[in-house]
């Protein structure tokens, strides 16, 4: 009758042993799971950051290049006005040196 006792007795304490291992499997899983969402949440944060900072470059580099667009511009015409001036001054030249 004391073995019957003392195989329920370890049953019992090896059940309980096993619930406790469950119990504290549970929690750590709660515990990855709330440090993984925070993560999460950090990693959404921090892409979102990015993407603004890539978006606002992507401005920048746009106005940059229009600004570079019209410099190239002026630089165009004023070539084409200095060339038509050369032009006149030489045509000036050679009606001074005829005379």
């Amino acid at each position: 009758m004391q073995a019957l006792e003392a195989g329920r007795e370890r049953a019992r304490l090896e059940m309980k042993s096993k619930a406790q291992a469950v119990e504290f499997g549970e929690r750590d899983l709660e515990v990855r799971a709330h440090v993984l969402s925070l993560r999460e949440s950090e990693l959404e944060e921090r892409l979102r950051t990015r993407e603004r900072a890539l978006e606002d470059t992507r401005q920048r580099v746009l106005a940059l290049l229009a600004s570079v667009q019209r410099d190239q511009a002026t630089i165009r015409v004023r070539e084409r006005r200095i060339g038509a001036l050369e032009t006149e001054v030489s045509e000036y030249r050679g009606q001074r040196s005829g005379r």
